[in-house]
């Protein structure tokens, strides 16, 4: 097959891989920006990320949505706030044609690293219920 009919069949595939890309290297970066001890790893057969051994989040591309785990409670306590994408106990699907809720995410991401650090310290999660809430 030429260059030009791939093209024509399939030029879009281009498209919504660059914007599958960009979506998950923002969270990367958004997870690397906090400065934590972190490891990354493949759990579940997709990305994850653990803070001091504790799952912080997972995420993976599949062809209509970005799926984003950050665990029960952390979408729990974002409930309301990701009320427009469709959500699972602990899943939050994010559509590739539907804006990608950056201040949601990371203000989830920070409530989970809060979380680990309060399980560590052994604090009560409820300090965790209004934190960074809008």
């Amino acid at each position: 097959m030429g260059a030009l009919f791939l093209w024509l069949k399939f030029g879009n595939i281009l498209t919504i891989l660059t914007a599958q890309q960009l979506r998950m290297n923002w969270i990367i970066d958004q997870i690397k920006s906090y400065e934590i001890d972190l490891e990354s790893k493949i759990s579940y057969g997709m990305p994850a990320f653990f803070f001091n051994k504790k799952p912080l989040i997972y995420f993976a591309a599949y062809s209509k949505h970005l799926g984003i785990y950050a665990l029960p409670a952390t979408h729990l306590n974002y409930k309301t706030q990701l009320i427009n994408y469709k959500q699972g106990k602990g899943s939050l699907q994010v559509p590739w044609d539907k804006d990608f809720p950056m201040d949601i995410i990371s203000q989830m991401i920070q409530f989970r690293i809060h979380s680990i650090e309060c399980e560590l310290k052994q604090i009560p999660n409820r300090v965790n219920k209004n934190i960074n809430k809008t």
